[in-house]
Formats: structure tokens, C-alpha cells, sequence
């Protein structure tokens, strides 16, 4: 960073901060909705000449932009798509890039979360028997 006469000169990017995929900053690993991807960052931060926007996009795999294209979402920490066909057993991350006011930036992507839509099945469900004596466990065989 460089400062004369008022003007400061800023050559460094903001700091990489983390992208996790989901509501909160608790990463999710599986997700069961097919149509939306929901992110949160946090710790993009720049001394010198603050961070002036993000965008955000979705890809297939990590950095890539092939579900969504980058998006500007401002200043906002958290972002969602509810407009997606995402197939069944796919990974899915989201990349975000943040920008200072030199136009410098820094990008992050998430561990990724698979969307899983299968429902679960069993050849044995759990049944609870209520007697005078207490609750009893016992297994139902369903053929």
C-alpha cells in the first residue's frame, strides 16, 4: 500500500475468507432438495480499501461455474438459488469472489454438498409396543 497526498494506492487483494454450503456457518454434506443451493461466507476482509462486493456462482466441480454462472450479490453474506434442476447423487459447490475498491479479488469455494432425494427404505421398522409394564422395542418385518 502506498499513500501520498490522500490518495492510497491498495495492491493487494482481500483476504480468502470460507464458504460453506448452507444456511449457517456448520458446512452441510447431503442435502435432500434437487431445485436449491443455499451458501454463507464470512472472513473476506480487506485493511486497506474494504471489500466493495461478492458474487457467487455453482458448479459441478469445485471453482467451476456450470450450474450458475457468477452472480453479484453486493455485500451480502449469504446467498440462494431456488431455481435449479440439480441431479440425484450430484456434489455441487458454490465459488464466491470478493472484490475491494481497487477491483482487486479473491475467490473461495466450498467442500461441496451432494443432494440426495432417495427415500429411505427397510425391510424392518421399528414398532413400539405400549404395555402396563413400560414401553417394549420390537421389529416389524414388512415383505
Amino acid at each position: 500500500m502506498v499513500a501520498t497526498d490522500g490518495i492510497m494506492v491498495d495492491w493487494t487483494a482481500p483476504e480468502r475468507g470460507v464458504v460453506t454450503d448452507g444456511l449457517r456457518i456448520n458446512d452441510n454434506v447431503y442435502q435432500t432438495n434437487n431445485s436449491t443451493i443455499t451458501a454463507t461466507w464470512r472472513d473476506f476482509v480487506d485493511s486497506q480499501s474494504t471489500v466493495e462486493k461478492c458474487s457467487w456462482a455453482i458448479g459441478s466441480r469445485a471453482g467451476e461455474t456450470d450450474v450458475m454462472d457468477l452472480t453479484d450479490v453486493g455485500t451480502a453474506v449469504q446467498a440462494t438459488n431456488s431455481s435449479l434442476s440439480l441431479r440425484n447423487g450430484g456434489e455441487f459447490f458454490v465459488t464466491v469472489v470478493c472484490f475491494n475498491h481497487a477491483g482487486l479479488s479473491v475467490s473461495a469455494t466450498s467442500s461441496g454438498v451432494i443432494v440426495d432425494i432417495t427415500k429411505p427404505s427397510s425391510d424392518a421398522l421399528p414398532v413400539i409396543t405400549v404395555s402396563s409394564y413400560g414401553v417394549e422395542d420390537s421389529i416389524m418385518t414388512v415383505r
